[in-house]
């Protein structure tokens, strides 16, 4: 069946009220699958790609409070120049592949509002100009730290919300995010340069080691045991053995502190307490 736009652009908007309480869950998604069943998205056949444009729909409703169905390149440059790199927990490789379906998401919308050819010109010059700048911002120091937790994880747990909320939690329990690390500089590897453990990637293993060993010198703890909290750290990390962190939970659940469900865990591995 061959595809045509949509012919009311307007079926969900009232001017009367915000325009994002006319758009409830099912508009969205109705709103995404006309755009993923049409032939401009025709090359995204991958999950990540796919959840794109519902992040553009939601960005645009529930910031910016604009109707997504406007080609508005203004609107469009501030998700992907402000918020998705602020804000976007994934992996660093979506910086290639969210460009595409923006192109494709606006050459859509235009068809949708049935533009003519000077304000076509406009819209896509604003975008090219948005689109140039995109990598830089993406990969800038503004990025979002929890990217540097997901490198490895994959699409179906970054595109799944349920799924990768309990990821995050579990991994920043393990590796605090920069505002939650002790200060200090480290040196890391021989010939390494002296950094602040703030710029400390959590995706390096090495880095990830830095970091917990940084926090236990700032807690004086003896070196002879950094090698347990090293483990539970990797442990947790990884979610495996998989009964790890739920006993962890529950020792947060009856009111421990971190530092003090740590000690325990490191302390529950050493050969003295296997024995």
């Amino acid at each position: 069946m061959d595809w045509e736009p949509p012919q009311n652009p307007g079926r969900f908007t009232s001017a009367r009220d915000p325009v994002e309480d006319h758009w409830p869950a099912a508009a969205r998604d109705q709103l995404a699958g006309e755009f993923l069943a049409s032939p401009h998205a025709r090359e995204f056949t991958d999950m990540a790609s796919r959840t794109v444009p519902r992040l553009f729909i939601t960005r645009s409703l529930d910031t910016l409070g604009c109707d997504p169905t406007v080609a508005s390149p203004a609107a469009l440059g501030r998700i992907l120049l402000y918020m998705l790199p602020l804000t976007l927990a994934a992996p660093d490789r979506y910086g290639n592949l969210i460009p595409p379906v923006a192109r494709a998401w606006m050459e859509w919308l235009m068809d949708w509002r049935a533009l003519d050819k000077p304000a076509r010109r406009q819209v896509k010059r604003q975008l090219d100009a948005t689109l140039r700048r995109f990598p830089a911002v993406w990969n800038g120091p503004l990025q979002s730290p929890m990217r540097r937790y997901v490198q490895d994880l994959p699409d179906e747990v970054i595109c799944e919300g349920t799924k990768l909320v309990p990821v995050l939690e579990r991994r920043e329990f393990a590796v605090p995010v920069p505002s939650d690390r002790a200060s200090g500089t480290v040196a890391g590897k021989p010939g390494r340069r002296v950094r602040d453990v703030t710029t400390l990637d959590p995706a390096d293993p090495v880095d990830r080691q830095l970091i917990t060993v940084n926090d236990l010198n700032a807690r004086v703890i003896s070196s002879r045991g950094f090698g347990n909290y090293v483990t539970v750290m990797e442990q947790l990390w990884a979610g495996d053995p998989e009964e790890l962190w739920p006993a962890a939970k529950r020792m947060l659940d009856a009111g421990l502190s971190r530092e003090a469900v740590l000690d325990r865990l490191a302390r529950a591995i050493a050969p003295e307490s296997r024995d």
